[in-house]
């Protein structure tokens, strides 16, 4: 008996580590996913519509003259693409290579040459994929390699040769993102013009915007996003100078980190004014209540009194009732104390609760009586 459930008890460990690995090999598969294109391979392989011999070199061949003069075939015959490759519980970033190529013209085409470097790492990878005598082929030629193992964050240029050389090639240039990555960018403000110069290193293409920074970075609507790259810059204008106008970038491939600058947060007081201005919406006189719709682009919440003017001075009369609803904050306020006598009052919205932003804005909304 005793022997019987010592055989249960190794049988419940065993079960119970088969069940953890499964659950990590499922968590790896999650971020693999994530990690690079969303394609995931679990080997490398080779395919194309014609039976083939492949020769894979780590090591640079030539077998090409000095003298050949090139011609370049068509971009479509070579086509680039991350894919991710399962390595026990972790995904590596892998190159698939595509070529797609007509043989029209090209008799004695026997198969292709592929050729790449990886630039920061001077890595070198190459392949000769040869038809089997006999294979019978269309004129389309088509083979996926699967793949060259690479090192993300950086360029591979990636060149195709005919075998037997016909002087035909296609070369390209192919960045492999880095999916911690985020993108640098440099800025100039021209205050004049209202605008954003925005330039980026080398590097792939980046999107920038503008954006106004409250619980998400959100689009102004006077500035679309923009497509720049490391030879161009990108004007980026706006309407209104508000204390929270961000500039965002981020690369064009899915899901890329976003790399944020916020210029006048930590020193709003310049800006304040005008933020006000931008936040009130909405004033409406009805009988002896006066309302006023606060909307701000930025994260402030507004204090609100009612004051009658004696002396140059502003002396509270009363509180105003505030209803928030989501970003939009309504103010309602009393201004005539008796019947037949105003206060000659006013509305002050102030005292706006902005990070790093003292208390003394204010921004003065006459009442009807008081503007006569």
């Amino acid at each position: 008996m005793g022997s019987l459930g010592s055989r249960d008890a190794l049988l419940l460990l065993f079960l119970t580590l088969r069940l953890l690995l499964l659950s990590n090999v499922s968590r790896g598969q999650d971020s693999c996913s994530e990690e690079e294109s969303g394609v995931e391979i679990f080997s490398k392989k080779v395919s194309a519509n014609f039976q083939f011999k492949l020769k894979e070199s780590l090591y640079f061949v030539s077998n090409v003259s000095a003298l050949t003069t090139y011609r370049a075939l068509p971009s479509e015959s070579l086509t680039i693409s991350t894919v991710s490759l399962r390595d026990g519980l972790s995904c590596k970033p892998c190159l698939r290579i595509n070529i797609s190529v007509n043989a029209t013209g090209l008799p004695r085409l026997r198969g292709f040459v592929v050729r790449g470097l990886e630039l920061s790492e001077n890595t070198f990878h190459s392949f000769r994929i040869i038809k089997k005598k006999g294979s019978k082929i269309e004129d389309l030629w088509e083979v996926t390699y699967d793949c060259w193992r690479v090192t993300s964050g950086q360029y591979i240029s990636v060149t195709l040769f005919t075998q037997p050389n016909y002087g035909l090639s296609v070369n390209k240039m192919y960045y492999i993102s880095n999916r911690d990555a985020k993108p640098d960018f440099h800025y100039k403000h021209k205050a004049e013009e209202k605008k954003f110069e925005i330039s980026v290193p080398d590097g792939p293409d980046v999107y920038v915007r503008l954006c106004y920074q409250a619980n998400i970075c959100e689009d102004l609507e006077s500035s679309s996003k923009k497509l720049i790259n490391s030879s161009k810059n990108a004007s980026l204008s706006y309407e209104h100078l508000l204390p929270c106008l961000c500039i965002e970038a981020f690369y064009t491939y899915r899901d890329s980190k976003r790399e944020k600058k916020c210029p006048f947060l930590e020193h709003p007081e310049p800006y304040i004014e005008e933020l006000l201005q931008v936040s009130v919406r909405e004033i409406d006189y009805h009988s002896n209540t006066m309302s006023v719709r606060f909307e701000s682009p930025c994260p402030v919440k507004p204090t609100v009194t009612v004051c009658r003017k004696q002396n140059g001075r502003c002396v509270t009369e009363h509180k105003a009732i505030m209803k928030e609803h989501g970003k939009v904050t309504s103010v309602s306020v009393i201004i005539c104390c008796q019947k037949g006598s105003a206060t000659g009052g006013f509305l002050a919205v102030s005292k706006l609760q902005l990070p790093a932003c003292p208390d003394t804005h204010r921004l003065m909304l006459l009442t009807p009586e008081d503007a006569t």
